[in-house]
Parts: C-alpha cells; structure tokens; sequence
C-alpha cells in the first residue's frame, strides 16, 4: 500500500472529478469534488444503467481527504451513508512523485482500496459554484 503524502496539501490539489470502482468492480463511480467544499457521487444503478446522484461534504485534513455522509458498501445493494477518511498519496514516474492522488474505495477495509484516477481539470467556472 502507498504511503500518505507529506507534501503540504491543499483543496485546490485535488479538486475535480476522480473515478473510482465498487468494491467487486462492476460499477465505475465518478465523484466531484467541487471548490466549495461540497461533493457529488454518480452512481450508476445496474438495473438500467441510469445515475444516482449522493451530495455530501469533503475537506482535506492533513494527508486525508474526509468525506461527510458517502454511500459505501454498493455491491452489497444496501449502501451506507458514512464518514470516511481516505488517503491522499503521492502518484510516482519513474522513481519521482509526480502528482496527488486519492487512494480510497468503497468500504472501510483499507486493503481493498484503489488509486482514483482524476478526470477533469479544475474549470475556472467552478470557482462560482
């Protein structure tokens, strides 16, 4: 597992969307961490493919990325509402760290957790929202 970044870490470093998956991998889910301070899961239901959207808090504390009222748990059809703390770490090339990135999941089991991959740079049009 990655270690935590010692790096001094601000919101605006991780900001954006970043996709992760459930826990059993059958569902890519897309959570936006919006400037203020408020995220927004899309979950897509297996049933029709359709989007459940989850809103919450995040802010960064330290190397962690603290999540107010995430759902967990969505393979197992009954999600938990929860608070969660995932790691923020350090991306590696080539021996070097490259850029930040959040290594979290969907469950509480820490060796079942992923590096996210982040989607969409920062849009100056989201400093409004």
């Amino acid at each position: 597992m990655p270690e935590r970044t010692r790096r001094t870490v601000k919101p605006s470093d991780i900001v954006g969307k970043w996709r992760y998956y459930s826990r059993l991998h059958s569902r890519i889910i897309i959570i936006y961490l919006r400037p203020n301070g408020e995220f927004v899961q899309s979950i897509p239901q297996p049933n029709d493919g359709s989007m459940v959207e989850h809103k919450g808090r995040w802010r960064v504390e330290g190397s962690y990325l603290a999540l107010d009222d995430i759902l967990i748990g969505l393979e197992e059809g009954d999600p938990v509402q929860t608070n969660v703390k995932w790691w923020i770490v350090e991306s590696m090339m080539r021996g070097v760290p490259a850029a930040l990135v959040i290594f979290g999941g969907d469950g509480l089991d820490e060796r079942f957790w992923e590096g996210f991959v982040k989607l969409v740079e920062q849009d100056s049009t989201d400093e409004k929202e």
